[in-house]
């Protein structure tokens, strides 16, 4: 507003005042008005924000724990897999939690059977691809071949393991599941809590 149109105005204001005999007047222009109307818009514009997010994060919540319970619920009796491990372990092998840790055993075996079955590849592969100089060195009596054959029966009897060991994990997850398939997401929860 102009200084004449403030001028104007408060002339306006106190002509107001001479008629009705008011004893003061607040002088309030058209811009303190508009400023303070926007801090208060501001101010509700503020608490709503608050609120959209204190709702979204309350719908996030319920999301992830619907999440999470479906999850529970789809294992069913394999919760037990949260059972202390020394009663998994102690646990009759034909129960609920004794076929849990027959499970997690031999899934652990495959874990054993394939670091067993890398080191004996390595260790072929390293014995066919020496050098004539390294194969001097390491084997002056001439038993280079030897070598070579008594890596691959180790390697492919590690590999035999590993395989074995892949098929009794597979039975046991039937046993324990009764034949039904789990879910990816419920499988990773079960292999997460056997510690897998």
């Amino acid at each position: 507003m102009s200084l004449f149109g403030h001028q104007m105005f408060k002339a306006a204001i106190i002509s107001l005042a001479t008629i009705t005999g008011a004893a003061s007047i607040t002088v309030v222009t058209a811009d303190v008005a508009h400023a303070a109307g926007k801090k208060n818009d501001k101010k509700s514009n503020k608490g709503g924000s608050k609120k959209s997010k204190s709702n979204a994060k309350s719908n996030r919540s319920s999301k992830n724990k619907g999440g999470g319970g479906a999850i529970a619920r789809e294992l069913g009796n394999l919760n037990a897999a949260n059972a202390n491990p020394a009663a998994l372990r102690n646990a009759a092998p034909n129960s609920m939690a004794g076929k849990i840790y027959t499970y997690q055993q031999s899934k652990l075996a495959i874990i054993s059977a394939e670091n067993a079955r890398n080191h004996s590849y390595t260790e072929l592969y390293r014995l066919q691809n020496m050098s004539a100089a390294q194969i001097a060195a390491q084997f002056p009596n001439g038993d280079h071949a030897a070598a070579i054959s008594a890596a691959g029966i180790r390697y492919n009897a590690d590999t035999t393991i590993y395989s074995n060991a892949i098929n009794t994990a597979n039975q046991s997850l039937s046993a324990l599941t009764n034949g039904q398939q789990l879910s990816a997401q419920a499988m990773a929860e079960l292999n997460a809590i056997l510690g897998l």
